[in-house]
């Protein structure tokens, strides 16, 4: 599978998937089915191309893709590429003066799904395998010479030359879909010539993945219009001429035993199923490209893909009746006869046998030669119909009866697929009960439908599958690292500091009304048309609607004028615009707005960059807004087409026709609330020649957009830099112009110049490099907010109300702010919140959400005791220390922390004493600094440690992004780590439980802390420390990661069931964290999934071992041990009760006992849970997944076996055989347990009994990679 690991943000507005890239393929039946060209001319090459598109339909024996026999140096001389007998690649060389050389893949390629395969060889490059390079999906695949090693010196023997070239035979038949067959002379990648990109397209999946996908092809087939005389693209497209070359150079293909018939819409572009080659069964004979199955006994085989939701409507027309039958399989099944598991099967008499060699006494329509059967599937409903030559048939009664269309969309007569033990997923088989011959055609819709389905039927087609609405990739991830023995940040991730950092940024604010203006001069080398603005902003009151100005020119009444602004509703988005009218802007109207508006942030940095060049020749590119590095999609002011400037039209900026302002609608008394920082107007020349990338890069340990050192830019002519180092009211203060052009920018207050000498306090060190929490105007309306978020002013007539920081205190943490009180009244109350809390009017620490103090008492659900020394003098500096973990909160004034409730001791946080409360729910879910403002009350919250009046206490950090867990989407919440050397404990750590506090899956033991394993969560990653079990020197781990979240939360409070959980859930609902603690006889535990889980890992806290529920299970009596390899047990005390949509149930085995567990289910894209049952054959069980697995855990429930644990990171290519036990502490070891990772789920590759034993049953739980479908790229070949 080819997933490429670059930027973590998709592109914006990326066109859906184009599923008529490649229109046709073909296939070669591996018998007798070929193309062929014999060039009448031609010469020894040393260059040359393959690219072509292939889709395996057997396995287990050598197949020719494309090869090449005579030209210079004897009739017999070959060129090659060809799958060997044991599914790697072969590339056979033999040159003018070289017998043979042959490189060799260590990678089998046996999947279902579509492989692009490009080779390229260069005899110019250096000798050995640089010389040929094979890439599969746009991966580079490592090959070693298996004869000879000593490269070659001499140009090919027969590509390119003239020689006969086939297509599908070379010495041996292909059985494969082949599509875009293509083939350059001359040309290699290698020199230069073409790249992967001429040959395929990056597609994005999710944030953090993307995959190739087909190019069309005529751009495919220009690359050979362009190369040697010899070169050609094969487009099947013509039914009637499939070997026709769509290059210029016409190099036609003759077939042999190949018509019409083997052309098909089954292509890379649009994926349609087969039968499954991976079934395959001896006495089951395919053919036809996959879809027509001679059964000659009792044998079945089902279709490649599954459908998980939606209708669905396939064919099947018999050809020979024998004893034939037809049906649905679940997942997880292998039916091998019509009695299997799992299976449903209608025989041709008219007998329904479901999972069982008896009939179910039900009928569906007997059938003979040549009449055509519907399987019709609703799956979300759970029911199979079958119609035959058109007519629609009942399914669950005796006799069957017809149906109308009409009756079939409501529901009647289906068969109820529920029970078969369906994990919701379905998939057709046919098959022979007996030695008799059958024979039938499956058509899936790659042909047309002989009858009409009813409405809203669909065929199987990828295009009609529903595209995931989550990636797995973005869930979850295998990083692999290597200890160093001292501590280190691991993670899918590459640790950097920050490329530049940004030391300096201002305030504006619409209470003071301060903002700067400047007249430039008049326009010089195209400033007027060519320039860029580039900002850092982060938004400061959002309370009510205004413009965010972050630059704009006006003559006084704003009907001429041009403008940077960020618009914003109350609360809402913000729209990203740049806008020209009037006297000034030559050319028409100009309306360009990003059409995705974002999130109206008071707690992050935005980089936002607006880049215009009216000289362009395209309307769409002479403006370009990004923010934080994305490219926007753009449209007007309406939502209609943008209004782009006219072609060399001139603009009201970078001129002097009026005075250009920051931070205030010039034509208004429109002032601005909102952090500045590297404020740069770049113009002419000195902008067009620099990109987005010039100012900023990805930081990937954090996915965040960091700024770039711009210093050195030369900003042309009225170019200005104001990065704000110099203090307000000195000099040139805020407006200081550091470019070296001395654009000096004036301070005014209130529209008229006047120097910032009252707000020195205005120039911040709050920045893109060191973000600071700040209050939330969010959660409490109806007071002003004011100097950057820092300052709350109460009214007169406003009541009681939480406000709280942006920043929660994270868990794992201790934490240290003040709060300048500047109101002598007694109003006043100060302290911590949760953030339901917020709204209250019952004041601060008058609930059981907050703690605080009031009127000289200490609060918390209303008064608990007085509070010694209160002072109530305006100007005091009320100081506040939290450890999160030990639950405790210190208040004191003037430098001494006050006493608790009949203490006679002062509070010491240093060293842990004397707290004013001691409470454990302040670490559960996220607590925040607050404050509860009413009457005419002001206080200013003091996050900076330069401005606090005291001193910290020892330990104590201020409230910064730099002392806080990483705050961006998906940060690590469980972190499964295993030393894949030594004997080691796995390492189990999560956010709920906090950092250090370790569990192991192999030992039941307590939880225990350690504070050098997990120290931090990390955007996919985590920070370990030294504990030799996760970061010994020179040792190899393996990180398995749950991935969750926008910010690092320790959960919040969960209610749903009879004890309250902590609770940390996933957006795509797919996994969840939930802590609790039991009643005497058990509990039911929320767990925030939205639907029932499938799965869930229980671990008491205190002792006991690990407990497991499957859905895959029997019954819901049924449980298993992580810890141990035992079989299933049975018993009603442990789970008890089927999980519902907000609850499951620990029932009595459960005494009062803290728990933690870890919950998943079935999402599509994102986690499979199910089971399957083994055949004790090295052919094992197929398992369909509809996503390809990045990791995979599998049990033995029916006998004792280990837990076997296999990922994508630790066995990049098939076989998967690097393993470790989920039970052991045992090192990883590469044995028998052989799996293969597939496009479209797993197959057993071993009759090992801890995988596989003939009809054992077997649990797993399956993290995505990714997958795709509709109007996302199918799933390429792994």
């Amino acid at each position: 599978m080819s997933i490429i690991q670059g930027n973590s943000k998709p592109s914006l507005g990326q066109p859906p998937f184009d599923t008529t890239l490649i229109p046709n393929s073909v296939w070669f039946d591996g018998s007798a089915d070929f193309m062929s060209k014999t060039f009448g001319s031609g010469s020894a090459q040393t260059k040359i191309v393959w690219s072509s598109w292939v889709q395996r339909l057997k396995f287990g024996s050598a197949q020719d893709i494309f090869g090449a026999i005579g030209g210079t140096g004897g009739a017999s001389r070959q060129n090659r590429i060809h799958f060997q007998s044991d599914d790697t690649i072969d590339i056979q060389i033999e040159t003018t003066t070289i017998k043979t050389i042959i490189y060799s893949t260590t990678k089998v390629f046996r999947d279902i799904g579509w492989y692009h395969i490009l080779l390229s060889i260069d005899q110019g490059a250096a000798l050995g395998p640089a010389q040929v390079n094979l890439f599969v999906n746009g991966v580079a695949v490592t090959i070693a010479a298996t004869v000879l090693d000593q490269g070659f010196s001499a140009a090919l023997s027969s590509w390119g030359n003239a020689a006969a070239h086939s297509i599908g035979k070379s010495t041996t038949f292909c059985a494969a879909y082949q599509a875009q067959a293509t083939f350059l002379v001359g040309k290699s990648i290698q020199a230069g010539d073409v790249a992967v990109t001429d040959f395929l397209e990056a597609f994005s999946y999710g944030t953090n993945g993307s995959q190739f996908g087909p190019k069309a092809n005529a751009d495919v087939a220009a690359l050979a219009s362009t190369a040697g005389g010899n070169s050609f693209c094969l487009d099947f497209a013509n039914s009637s001429d499939l070997g026709n070359d769509i290059s210029s150079n016409n190099n036609d293909f003759s077939l042999t035993s190949m018509a019409a018939a083997n052309q098909r819409t089954n292509t890379p572009s649009l994926v349609y199923p087969t039968m499954n080659p991976l079934n395959d069964i001896a006495t089951v004979v395919l053919s036809e490209g996959n879809t027509r199955v001679n059964a000659q006994a009792n044998a079945s085989i089902r279709s490649t893909l599954f459908a998980s939701a939606g209708k669905k409507y396939a064919e099947i027309t018999v050809t020979a009746i024998g004893n034939s039958y037809l049906g649905v399989a679940v997942n997880g099944t292998n039916p091998t006869s019509f009695a299997a598991t799992g299976a449903v099967a209608c025989q041709q008499g008219g007998d329904i046998y479901v999972s069982s060699s008896s009939p179910s006494g039900n009928k569906c329509p007997a059938y003979t030669t040549n009449d055509v059967l519907g399987i019709l599937i609703d799956v979300d409903a759970d029911k199979f119909w079958v119609s035959k030559n058109g007519t629609f048939h009942s399914m669950d009664r005796n006799p069957t009866i017809t149906l109308t269309a009409t009756q079939v969309l409501a529901g009647t007569g289906g068969f109820d697929l529920t029970a078969l033990g369906s994990d919701g997923s379905y998939g057709i088989h046919v098959g022979n009960s007996d030695g008799s011959a059958a024979n039938v055609s499956v058509n899936f819709g790659q042909d047309d439908f002989e009858d009409t389905p009813p409405t809203g039927y669909l065929d199987w087609g990828s295009n009609t599958a529903t595209a995931p609405e989550f990636q797995g990739i973005d869930y979850f991830d295998s990083t692999l690292y290597e200890g160093n023995g001292t501590g280190q940040r691991v993670g899918d991730f590459v640790p950097f500091t920050d490329l530049y950092t940004v030391d300096n940024s201002i305030i504006v604010d619409e209470v003071t009304k301060n903002h700067l203006q400047r007249t430039m001069s008049a326009a010089a080398s195209d400033s007027n048309k060519k320039f860029t603005l580039s900002v850092w902003m982060k938004r400061a009151d959002i309370t009510h609607s205004y413009s965010t100005v972050l630059m704009e020119t006006t003559d006084g009444g704003g009907g001429n004028a041009a403008g940077i602004r960020v618009n914003t509703t109350a609360y809402g988005n913000l729209d990203f615009h740049l806008y020209a009218q009037g006297t000034g802007n030559s050319g028409s109207t100009v309306s360009v707005y990003a059409d995705t508006t974002g999130p109206s942030q008071t707690s992050s940095w935005s980089h936002f960059l607006c880049q215009v060049d009216t000289t362009l020749a395209t309307s769409a590119d002479r403006v370009k807004l990004y923010i934080d590095g994305v490219l926007q999609n753009v449209v007007n002011a309406s939502g209609a087409a943008a209004n782009f400037p006219d072609q060399g039209s001139t603009f009201a900026f970078g001129t002097n026709l009026f005075p250009t302002q920051i931070g205030k609608i010039p034509y208004t008394s429109g002032f601005n609330s909102m952090y500045l920082a590297e404020h740069a107007f770049v113009t002419g020349t000195n902008s067009t020649s620099k990109s987005v990338s010039d100012y900023g890069a990805l930081d990937t340990a954090t996915n965040r957009w960091v700024a770039k050192d711009i210093s050195g830019f030369t900003f042309g002519h009225n170019g200005s830099y104001l990065e704000f180092q110099t203090t307000p009211g000195s000099g040139s203060g805020a407006g200081t112009d550091t470019s070296g052009n001395s654009n000096n920018w004036a301070e005014y207050i209130n529209g008229s110049a006047s120097a910032w000498s009252s707000f020195t306090n205005f120039k911040m060190i709050d920045t893109p490099s060191k973000n600071y929490s700040t209050i939330n105007p969010k959660t409490i309306s109806g007071k002003t907010y004011s100097e950057g978020n820092l300052k709350v002013t109460s009214s007169s007539t406003f009541g009681q109300g939480n406000v709280l920081t942006n920043f929660p205190l994270s868990k794992g943490g201790k934490w240290y702010w003040e709060i300048l009180d500047a109101a002598a009244a007694a109003n006043q109350t100060y302290g911590i919140a949760k953030a339901d809390s917020a709204a209250s009017s019952s004041g601060l620490g008058n609930n059981t959400s907050s703690w605080g103090f009031y009127n000289q008492q200490y609060r918390h659900g209303g008064n608990i005791g007085a509070v010694p020394d209160s002072p109530t003098n305006a100007g005091t500096r009320y100081m506040f220390a939290v450890d999160v973990d030990a639950g405790k909160f210190w208040i004191g004034t003037d430098g001494t922390f006050w006493k608790p409730v009949g203490g006679s001791t002062a509070g010491n946080p240093a060293n842990g004493t004397n707290p004013a409360f001691t409470d454990g729910d302040i670490a559960k879910g996220d607590t925040f600094p607050a404050m509860d403002l009413w009457s005419s009350d002001s206080a200013t919250f003091v996050h900076i440690g330069s401005r606090f009046a005291h001193t910290a206490p020892t330990g104590f950090l201020e409230l910064n992004q730099d002392n806080l867990d990483d705050t961006q989407s998906k940060l690590t919440a469980w972190a499964w780590i295993k030393n894949r050397d030594a004997a080691d404990n796995s390492i189990l750590i999560d956010r709920v439980r906090g950092v250090g506090n370790d569990l192991h899956s192999n030992d039941p033991a307590a939880e225990a802390f350690n504070e050098n394993t997990v120290q931090r969560f990390l955007q996919r990653g985590v920070q370990v420390g030294r504990d030799v079990e996760v970061n010994t020197a020179n040792e190899s781990y393996v990180l398995w990661q749950w991935l969750l979240g926008d910010s690092a939360t320790t959960g919040s409070t969960n209610d749903d069931g009879s004890v309250d959980t902590t609770v940390i859930a996933a957006d795509a609902g797919h996994f969840s964290i939930v802590k609790g603690t039991t009643g005497s006889s058990g509990a039911t535990f929320g767990h925030g999934l939205g639907a029932a889980p499938d799965f869930i890992i229980n671990k008491d806290l205190t002792s006991a071992g690990w407990l497991v529920y499957s859905s895959a299970f029997a019954s819901v009596n049924n449980y298993i041990q992580l810890n141990a390899t035992s079989s299933v047990f049975t018993g009603s005390t442990v789970f008890g009760t089927a999980p519902t949509s907000t609850v499951f149930t620990l029932a009595s085995f459960f005494n009062t006992v803290e728990c933690i567990n870890y919950c998943f289910r079935s999402v599509p894209g994102v986690c499979h849970v199910g089971g399957y049952i083994g055949n004790g054959s090295s052919d094992g069980p197929y398992v369909s997944l509809g996503f390809t697995p990045r990791w995979v855990m599998i049990k033995k429930t029916s006998g004792s076996g280990s837990w076997h644990l296999y990922d994508t990171a630790r066995s990049p290519i098939n076989e998967v055989d690097d393993q470790l036990l989920a039970d052991s502490t045992a090192a990883e070891t590469t044995g028998s347990e052989e799996v293969d990772i597939l496009a479209d789920g797993f197959k057993i590759r071993t009759a090992d009994s801890g995988v596989n034993t003939s009809s054992g049953t077997y649990i797993y739980l399956a993290m995505a990679d990714i997958g795709g479908n509709g109007t996302l790229p199918p799933i390429y070949a792994r």
